[in-house]
């Protein structure tokens, strides 16, 4: 349960994060975010253990990398939002010992909010993102999960890879020189705009 508050914080934090340089993330996120934070009740030990979940800034790189790192995370987030929902008790009717809360208590949600639809609430938001940003990555993932999966010690398997290896390495040329042909344009390029200017 730790763990899985721990990301929900570190999300918090790089919602709040990304609201700093600029990215829009709206007033109802960052009030959700903070009664989430209210209620389960992190120590700042926890929450700045200086341990993140992920790290800070994307991988160096190409755009194409960043884009299908940030998937990941988002991926990561999902779950580990589904896992919290799933940990939540089933809701129960209202006794009379129980009171609601008061408007003044930061420490408690806000009247007519509950853990499950703020969690449901954040869920969604991330599902909205993955989905209008982010669905050639995420396509781009499952086929990476899906090379993780090959059974290297069968033999039919090896047979096949073998065979097919050289057409796998014609591709794989084949995008390593269109990427260094790009690279030299680019070059290029520059190169006559510092002549010109």
């Amino acid at each position: 349960m730790v763990a899985v508050a721990r990301m929900a914080v570190c999300l918090s934090l790089f919602l709040l994060i990304c609201q700093v340089r600029g990215i829009y993330v709206s007033q109802r996120v960052n009030e959700t975010i903070q009664n989430l934070l209210r209620h389960y009740k992190f120590s700042n030990r926890e929450i700045f253990s200086g341990n993140p979940i992920f790290p800070r800034d994307p991988p160096h790189g190409k755009r194409e990398v960043k884009m299908v790192f940030m998937s990941g995370v988002l991926e990561t987030y999902e779950k580990l939002f589904g896992q919290m929902l799933n940990q939540l008790p089933t809701s129960t009717p209202p006794t009379a010992d129980s009171t609601p809360p008061s408007t003044g208590t930061r420490t408690r949600l806000q009247p007519g909010q509950s853990v499950r639809s703020n969690l449901n609430y954040v869920l969604g938001m991330i599902k909205e993102i993955k989905k209008g940003y982010f669905q050639e990555e995420e396509k781009l993932l499952d086929e990476l999960r899906d090379l993780r999966h090959i059974q290297i010690n069968s033999s039919v398997v090896q047979a096949k890879a073998l065979f097919e290896l050289p057409r796998m390495l014609e591709q794989a040329g084949t995008v390593a020189h269109n990427d260094s042909m790009r690279r030299r344009r680019r070059r290029q390029a520059k190169s006559r705009m510092a002549l010109r200017g």
